[in-house]
């Protein structure tokens, strides 16, 4: 008998060790806690409004905190409709809520949505299916995140960035009234007490300038780019030109316009962009979608 009992063990050890594991693995979640807030609201969608907007459980209608997408009767306002549908339809639904300011002005909760542990606000800014739109306090959380998810969908033209051209600052006189990305070397930097403007050509009455005004000036002390520092340095500015007396200009609303050592965007190989980021639908369907 002594003989035969640690064998036995031996064999049913292990099996009971392993439906332990099996219960604490199912019992432990699988987000990344260093990334996604521990503190989420379960959330069961009702209906998608369009790609910044849903309908929870409970007739709670949820903004998506930092993202602007299209609005009803404007183009791809049904794409981004589609993606954020797509996005969340089918998976486990939580709700980081701004708490320093939990309901904007139309009574709808300020929130950091996650899909099966992605973010959702960032997903869709990837797709270029959304604008950056960072408001303080909600919105300073995660605006890195969102900064380089704009950047990757102007990088490689998606949504909203669709053909839009990338020009240097000589050539911005020509582009009134159209989105670009306006490459150059900063030669002046000079505060109104207004504004910031960055000018890009020795002629600062004629010449293309990007203009920061002063309530935009605090979004940049949470971002690497320093208006102060821009001196002397090859930045792009991404925007619609406008043209204010006589002279084009950009205006600046948030750090994420401007890139620091800017690369183009004919230098990314296709391969990398389809691998690298979320292509831009192309119909309905969700299929090809990657997250």
């Amino acid at each position: 008998m002594k003989h035969t009992v640690w064998p036995l063990y031996s064999k049913i050890l292990p099996a009971i060790l392993a439906s332990i594991s099996l219960i604490l693995y199912r019992a432990v979640p699988l987000y990344p806690y260093d990334v996604i807030p521990l503190n989420l609201k379960e959330a069961e969608l009702e209906f998608v409004i369009d790609g910044d907007t849903i309908e929870i459980a409970g007739d709670q209608r949820v903004r998506y905190i930092g993202i602007d997408s299209p609005e009803e009767n404007e183009p791809l306002y049904a794409e981004a409709k589609e993606l954020n549908k797509g996005l969340l339809k089918g998976r486990k639904i939580r709700l980081d809520i701004c708490a320093e300011e939990s309901h904007d002005k139309y009574g709808r909760l300020l929130a950091w949505v996650y899909a099966d542990g992605e973010l959702v606000n960032s997903l869709i800014l990837k797709n270029g299916l959304a604008d950056i739109m960072i408001i303080s306090p909600c919105g300073l959380k995660h605006a890195g995140i969102l900064r380089k998810s704009r950047l990757e969908a102007i990088d490689h033209g998606l949504g909203i960035w669709a053909g839009m051209e990338t020009i240097d600052a000589q050539s911005a006189g020509r582009y009134i009234g159209k989105a670009a990305r306006v490459h150059g070397q900063v030669v002046g930097v000079h505060d109104s007490g207004e504004a910031v403007f960055i000018n890009f050509t020795p002629d600062i009455k004629k010449g293309f300038c990007a203009v920061i005004l002063y309530n935009s000036l605090d979004k940049f002390k949470s971002s690497e780019v320093d208006p102060a520092e821009l001196l002397n340095k090859k930045i792009s500015v991404t925007g619609t030109i406008t043209k204010h007396h006589g002279r084009p200009e950009i205006v600046v609303e948030d750090p994420s316009q401007i890139e620091l050592n800017p690369r183009s965007p004919s230098s990314l190989q296709p391969s990398q962009a389809l691998s690298a980021f979320p292509p831009l639908l192309s119909s309905p369907s969700l299929a090809h979608v990657r997250v």
